[in-house]
């Protein structure tokens, strides 16, 4: 009985409500309080004993030889270290280039201040220390003489390549604003992911080329020499097609 009573009053302010009636204001309800404040998921992950980067060394241990450029190393998609090895947070390359010592020291000083005294946060490096020799002869000598000395060492790195991961007990959106401006400072294109992030990444590319309704792609348009595109292209455009540098 109770039940239906409220049902119809209910109705009547309903009612009175639509008929623009003056004897009813609208009700505001206030939904500033009503927010998604659920705690993060429990992560099942060892920290270790010293959560910080740790630094690189400047020069090899011990010292490699003189070497050609290569530029193979920096070219196409990185095949093996491109996932996050704990499945959270960290900076990924979008282009391939080279990483010197000051770089290594830019992305330890910003994220170890990041981490401070905080127990539940580590950092790990995801790239090899500086071990590639680049020469650099001074300005104003003649040619020949050989080979210029060593002038610093660097790592090379190619494009999809993990070069750090911050991991923990924390969420995307307190870790997005230092790693994105850890990102910037780098020579090369690079940004901050997280494991969704990079699905998401992969789930777009295998759509876009499966549900692809364009029948004029780069590579039809390369492997059919149209226009006789193909004295302006090289190699790599045979194996990358135009999607990596």
């Amino acid at each position: 009985m109770a039940g239906s009573v409220s049902r119809c009053c209910l109705r009547t302010a309903l009612c009175r409500l639509i008929k623009g009636s003056s004897k009813f204001s609208p009700v505001v309800i206030q939904v500033a309080g009503l927010k998604d404040v659920r705690p993060p998921e429990e992560i099942d992950i060892t920290i270790p004993e010293k959560p910080k980067l740790k630094p690189m060394q400047k020069v090899p241990d011990p010292p490699h030889r003189k070497e050609f450029r290569n530029l193979i190393e920096i070219r196409g998609p990185e095949l093996h270290n491109n996932t996050l090895k704990h499945g959270q947070f960290g900076i990924q390359a979008l282009a391939g280039g080279y990483m010197k010592h000051g770089h290594f020291e830019m992305i330890r000083f910003g994220i170890n201040r990041y981490i401070g005294s905080k127990k539940n946060v580590f950092a790990e490096w995801r790239v090899d220390a500086p071990y590639k020799s680049v020469t650099k002869r001074p300005p104003g000598t003649r040619m020949g003489g050989g080979k210029a000395s060593i002038n610093h060492w660097v790592t090379p790195v190619r494009s999809g390549r993990i070069i750090v991961e911050l991991c923990g007990k924390l969420e995307w959106k307190e870790v997005e604003k230092i790693l994105n401006q850890t990102a910037e400072k780098l020579p090369f294109a690079a940004k901050a992911v997280s494991q969704e992030i990079i699905d998401k990444d992969l789930e777009k590319d295998w759509e876009e080329m499966v549900n692809n309704q364009n029948p004029w792609t780069f590579e039809r348009i390369v492997r059919g020499n149209y226009m006789g595109i193909q004295k302006y292209t090289g190699p790599f455009d045979f194996k990358w097609f135009d999607k990596h540098k």
